[in-house]
């Protein structure tokens, strides 16, 4: 595959990686000092929000600031999306896959690919997907976790708290974006990072600032090389 290719799959979910930048700590918190889940199935160590070693290694007793821990969600998210992008066969308003990320990142990848949310989806059932939240996937260690249902659908049983069938149906009443939506959303969040341009005769090669990013459908609209910087990822594309 490309590396355009590769970059327009990341695009294709920019939309759910930062809805679930601000969506998922609201469920993890955070974790300021790495420690051990004793809650979470195999017990792991845990740090910031709701990182685990597979995020990256890490000591029991090792601190974070929010900054750091920022950073890290932002470059974790992605991997999660990119396990269960390939899988989701219909285009999803960016809430409703952000409800699948954010599922991903807590229970795992492998489990939201054979989860009946996303069975129902694929089926064209976005309503009936986002039903399924309630009563999926909330033991951990072989017991019912309440902060589990809650995540799912706490709204079905008085929490207040936006849950994931929440932000699902959010989604679903909001409707798909459009692809070249997503496409603008994610050069425009990409763009916003990078330095403001200057006159041609202002600029040396030394100096000159990444070009701005154009995404279409399957291709960027730059022949020339462009350093793709910011929020989602840092990598060449060609």
């Amino acid at each position: 595959m490309s590396t355009v290719a590769k970059t327009a799959r990341w695009m294709a979910g920019a939309g759910a990686i930062a809805c679930c930048v601000q969506f998922t700590p609201i469920w993890e918190g955070m974790d300021s000092v790495a420690k051990r889940d004793m809650i979470g199935t195999g017990h792991p160590i845990t740090y910031c929000n709701g990182l685990t070693s597979v995020d990256g290694k890490v000591k029991v007793g090792q601190h974070f600031t929010k900054a750091e821990c920022d950073k890290a969600l932002a470059e974790a998210l992605p991997k999660y999306w990119a396990a269960i992008e390939p899988h989701i066969q219909i285009p999803l308003p960016d809430k409703t896959a952000g409800s699948l990320l954010d599922a991903s990142f807590n229970a795992g990848p492998g489990a939201v690919i054979k989860s009946p949310m996303l069975a129902k989806m694929n089926a064209g059932d976005l309503v009936g997907g986002c039903n399924a939240f309630a009563g999926w996937y909330v033991r951990s260690d072989g017991k019912v976790r309440a902060g589990l249902q809650d995540r799912r659908n706490g709204e079905d049983h008085g929490d207040k708290r936006l849950s994931e069938k929440g932000l699902c149906l959010q989604g679903v009443r909001e409707g798909v974006t459009t692809e070249t939506g997503k496409f603008d959303f994610a050069a425009k969040l990409i763009n916003s990072r990078l330095p403001e341009a200057k006159p041609a005769e202002e600029l040396t090669p030394e100096v000159a600032p990444p070009a701005k990013i154009q995404i279409h459908k399957q291709h960027m609209l730059k022949p020339h090389v462009v350093v793709c910087t910011g929020f989602l990822f840092t990598q060449e594309c060609k």
